[in-house]
């Protein structure tokens, strides 16, 4: 069983199957970023090319970027902010 799927991926190989695939993905890559760049400019978020048969849609994607720092920050002041919570409670519970 092992045999044949070994003959028919290497007639698969042989027979420039694999090399016409790659080709073809390589190809549908390049076009791809090629209207990308044609496109990104549109305020249109769909292109419809009738004589291709093809549709473009583009796909909102959020950036961000990180205030790694800042979040520190805020993380530390919150933390502080409830240990001090805790301790005041401590005292204040203690006293009553």
């Amino acid at each position: 069983m092992m045999n044949e799927g070994k003959q028919q991926f290497e007639e698969f190989v042989k027979s420039g199957a694999y090399s016409d695939k790659l080709t073809a993905e390589k190809n549908d890559k390049n076009a791809k970023a090629v209207l990308e760049g044609l496109l990104i400019t549109s305020e249109d978020k769909r292109h419809v090319f009738k004589e291709h048969g093809m549709v473009a849609k583009f796909v909102a994607k959020e950036e961000r970027e990180i205030n790694q720092q800042g979040l520190i920050n805020d993380i530390l002041a919150y933390i502080r902010s409830e240990a001090l919570s805790q301790v005041m409670c401590k005292c204040l519970s203690t006293r009553l």
